[in-house]
């Protein structure tokens, strides 16, 4: 499969993460979606030091146009035949809201998940003024998110993706086995929000690992 205008790929020395830009009307209604379908606290499923944790249900195209991406992102990473990305069914495990106000941040961690999804939906702040407020630290990440992964030589790296208000709109989808973690923000009283969840990918209501054993990893 190509690359596109609105898809491609971040590549860490082992790792791959999809990187897609959503088109203007899925990002309208994702947006109306959080404002108006919250679901129920999900502080007690999650690792994060963030208050404002909700279970979330997206409307349907919203809900289509993430596991249409999340089957490209299979097809893109695997690079199986094509006999057997047709089998292939993307299955939600779990989708939720993240608020996180100023000093909140998401400690290291992974998920129990084939993959994993974040769309940023509100950013209220600049790195380059987040940078200023600690200008000493040989290494700042302030508000950043950050992927966690090693080298063939097993060696640990960190991978702060840059994100900050210019990344309003755009999702990133990775193994759910991928350590991560969100950095506080300080610069801002407002809401950072997202939306972030687990998907399985399913043939015939069968786990991948089930039907296809080694073609799996």
């Amino acid at each position: 499969m190509q690359q596109s205008d609105d898809l491609f790929l971040i590549q860490p020395r082992n790792e791959t993460i999809l990187h897609h830009i959503l088109p203007n009307d899925i990002f309208s209604h994702l947006k109306k979606d959080v404002e108006q379908n919250l679901g129920e606290k999900y502080n007690d499923r999650l690792v994060g030091s963030i208050k404002g944790e909700y279970g979330f249900t997206p409307s349907k195209l919203v809900n289509d146009h993430i596991l249409d991406t999340a089957w490209r992102y299979f097809v893109i990473d695997k690079k199986f035949p094509e006999e057997i990305n047709r089998t292939i069914t993307p299955e939600f495990t779990g989708v939720w809201v993240n608020k996180q106000l100023k000093h909140e941040y998401n400690s290291i961690h992974n998920h129990s998940s084939d993959m994993s999804f974040v769309i940023w939906v509100k950013i209220p702040f600049d790195l380059e003024e987040e940078s200023k407020v600690y200008p000493d630290k040989n290494i700042d990440n302030s508000g950043d998110f950050v992927i966690n992964y090693r080298t063939f030589t097993s060696k640990p790296c960190n991978m702060p993706l840059g994100v900050d208000k210019n990344w309003e709109g755009t999702m990133i989808m990775f193994p759910g086995d991928m350590l991560h973690f969100v950095n506080p923000f300080y610069t801002s009283d407002e809401y950072r929000i997202s939306v972030a969840g687990n998907v399985v990918y399913k043939v015939d209501g069968f786990s991948f690992k089930e039907v296809y054993g080694q073609w799996y990893e």
